[in-house]
C-alpha cells in the first residue's frame, strides 16, 4: 500500500509509475543512505552506506545548502531560489518543491516529517512548513539565522542566529517562539561569568534525551554546552516571571565552560549514545572529537579541504564529513573502544562527489530492518539451549541476541550473529535455571524492534519454574513475577 503522506505530496503523474515500482520491491525497506547537496551542481549525491557507492545524483533547485531527513523523506534547502526540495527516501527521487523563504540555509524536520523548520538567513525568520497542507508560517528570530536542530524528542527547535550572537528556541507544540537566549540573558553561568555563550553561532545539535544543546561558535572557535534540565523538571509550572533575565546565577538554562576546538568550526553532531561530539573545523581541514565525559577534545582527525556538514549513521558506527573545497566526503569510523572492524576515529573511506558540496544538517536517512519473529528457545541437552527465529528482512547486517537469567534479570547482549543466520547455540549454562531470549536485526540505519521473548530451562525435565511455565507469553502481575523469581532462585540453588 502506498503511504498516505506520499499521496498527499506526489504529483499525480508519478503515482502510476510508483505503483509499478512497488510491485518489484522485495521485503526489505532500504539501506541507510547519505544525501549530500552539491551547491555548485544543483544536485544531491546519494551514497549507499553499506558499501559507500554513489547510487544516484538527483537534480534539485539552485544552490542547495541545508538538508534534513525524516522517516520517509529528505528535505533540501535551495538557497539561491528560496525553495525546499522534497525527496522520497523510498524511491530516491525528487517529488515536490515548496516555497521556503528568502535565502534558506539550515533546516530540520520533526521525526515524522509533519513540520519543517527552515532558517531564512537574510529574512531573519524561521519558516514553519506544515508538509500535509504545504503552508508556510514565518516567525521572527534573531539576526541571520543559519543552524537549526529539532530535539530528538520533538519538543523544541533550536536556531543559531549568527548575526546577533543568540540562540532562539521554538516550541513544537505551540509553533511559537519560546525564548531567544543571549549572552548574560536567561543563562546561569556555572563556570565563569566571563565565558561567552554565543559568538557567531553556526551549527547546533541536541542530545538524544533533549537535555543538552551543543552550539558551534564560529567567532571564537568554541563549543557551548547548554543544559535545559530546569525547564524540563519544572514542566507546566515553568514561569518566566520566576527568573531575573539578567541574573547570571539563576537563569533556567545552564551554560557550562565552553570547549575549544579548531579554526572556523561549522557543523556538529552528537553520537546516539551521547558519549562524543564530532565538530568540523573548516579552516583547519580537521574534525575535533570531544569526549562528553571529560568535556575535552580527545582527538583531532585530518579530513578533506573545507569540512562543512557532518552527520552520523543512526547506528552510531560512522560519521560522514562533507568537504566543500575538495568536493568529497570523508567517512570516519567512530570510537568503539578498540573492539570494532577498524581503528577508532580513523578515516576509512574518501568518496568523490559533486562540486562545492555543503550538507549542512542531518543528511543520513534510511530504514532499519524488520524485526525477527517466532523466536523459540529449546533445551538441547542439560546445559545447552538452541535459539531459532524467523528473518523477515533482507537488508540486515546481522542480529543481536540478548539473554537474561531469571524473569527479573537484566537482558545483556550475548552474541552478534551474521546476516541470514537464524540459529544460535548457547552452551555451558548454569544447571536448573530459566534463560530468557530476544533477538533484533540491525543495519547501518539502526536496530529493529526486538522479537517476543521465549525461554528454556536447563537441567532435567523437572527443573525450572512451574509458574513461569504456565504463564509464559501472558501478561504477568507484579506479585506473580516476584514469586517466579523466588522459585527460580530456589530451584537453581542460588
Amino acid at each position: 500500500m502506498i503511504n498516505r503522506r506520499i499521496l498527499q505530496i506526489l504529483p499525480l503523474f508519478l503515482i502510476t509509475a510508483l505503483v509499478i515500482q512497488l510491485s518489484f520491491l522485495k521485503k526489505c525497506y532500504a539501506d541507510a543512505f547519505a544525501y549530500i547537496p552539491n551547491g555548485g551542481d544543483d544536485t544531491v549525491s546519494i551514497i549507499k552506506i553499506s558499501d559507500n557507492t554513489i547510487t544516484a545524483d538527483i537534480p534539485v533547485g539552485d544552490g542547495p545548502f541545508g538538508v534534513a531527513t525524516s522517516e520517509e523523506y529528505l528535505y533540501v534547502t535551495n538557497e539561491s531560489v528560496g525553495t525546499v526540495s522534497i525527496i522520497s527516501e523510498t524511491f530516491n527521487m525528487s517529488i515536490d518543491t515548496l516555497d521556503a523563504g528568502t535565502s534558506p540555509r539550515g533546516i530540520a524536520a520533526t521525526s515524522d516529517g509533519s513540520y519543517l523548520y527552515i532558517a531564512n538567513y537574510t529574512e531573519n525568520t524561521i519558516s514553519i512548513i506544515d508538509t500535509s497542507t504545504k503552508t508556510r508560517n514565518p516567525i521572527g528570530v534573531g539576526l541571520n539565522p543559519i543552524g537549526v536542530s529539532v530535539s530528538p524528542i520533538n519538543d523544541y527547535v533550536y536556531v543559531t542566529n549568527s548575526g546577533d550572537d543568540s540562540l532562539s528556541i521554538i516550541s513544537v507544540e505551540s509553533q511559537e517562539l519560546f525564548v531567544t537566549l543571549k549572552n548574560h540573558y536567561y543563562l546561569y553561568y556555572t563556570n565563569d561569568t566571563e565565558d561567552i555563550a554565543f559568538d557567531a553561532p553556526y551549527g547546533v545539535a541536541v542530545s538524544s534525551n533533549g537535555y543538552y544543546v551543543y552550539v558551534v561558535n564560529n567567532g571564537n572557535n568554541t563549543i557551548s554546552v547548554i543544559y535545559n534540565g530546569t525547564v524540563y523538571s519544572t514542566g507546566e509550572d515553568f514561569d518566566w516571571d520566576d527568573y531575573d533575565a539578567d541574573n547570571d546565577e539563576e537563569g533556567p538554562y545552564n551554560l557550562y565552560e565552553p570547549i575549544s576546538v579548531g579554526n572556523d568550526p561549522r557543523g556538529v553532531v552528537v553520537t546516539p549514545d551521547t558519549n562524543y561530539l564530532y565538530v568540523t573545523n573548516y579552516g583547519d581541514d580537521t574534525v575535533s572529537v570531544i569526549s562528553l565525559s571529560s568535556w575535552a577534545v580527545t582527538e583531532t582527525i585530518t579530513v578533506g579541504d573545507g569540512p562543512y556538514g557532518i552527520s552520523i549513521t543512526p547506528s552510531g558506527d560512522f560519521v560522514y564529513v562533507v568537504n566543500e573545497l575538495s568536493g568529497n566526503v570523508s567517512v570516519i569510523y567512530t570510537d568503539h573502544d578498540d573492539e570494532g572492524d577498524y581503528d577508532d576515529n580513523t578515516v576509512v573511506a574518501t568518496l568523490d562527489i559533486g562540486n562545492s558540496p555543503i550538507g549542512f544538517g542531518n543528511f543520513i536517512g534510511g530504514k532499519t530492518p524488520r524485526k525477527p519473529t517466532s523466536l523459540v528457545a529449546d533445551l538441547e541437552d542439560t546445559n545447552t539451549i538452541t535459539v531459532t527465529w524467523n528473518d523477515n528482512s533482507d537488508d540486515e547486517l546481522g542480529f543481536r541476541l540478548i539473554r537474561k537469567r531469571y524473569i527479573s534479570g537484566t537482558f545483556t547482549v550475548i552474541a552478534t550473529i551474521d546476516a541470514n543466520i537464524t540459529e544460535y547455540t548457547d552452551s555451558d549454562l548454569e544447571n536448573d535455571s530459566n534463560y530468557y531470549y530476544k533477538v533484533c536485526a540491525y543495519n547501518h540505519a539502526g536496530d529493529s524492534d526486538y522479537s517476543d521473548q521465549d525461554y528454556a530451562t536447563t537441567g532435567n525435565e523437572d527443573a525450572g519454574c512451574f509458574i513461569g511455565t504456565i504463564t509464559s507469553g501472558l501478561s504477568i502481575k507484579a506479585h506473580v513475577k516476584v514469586l517466579m523469581t523466588l522459585l527460580d532462585r530456589l530451584l537453581s540453588g542460588s
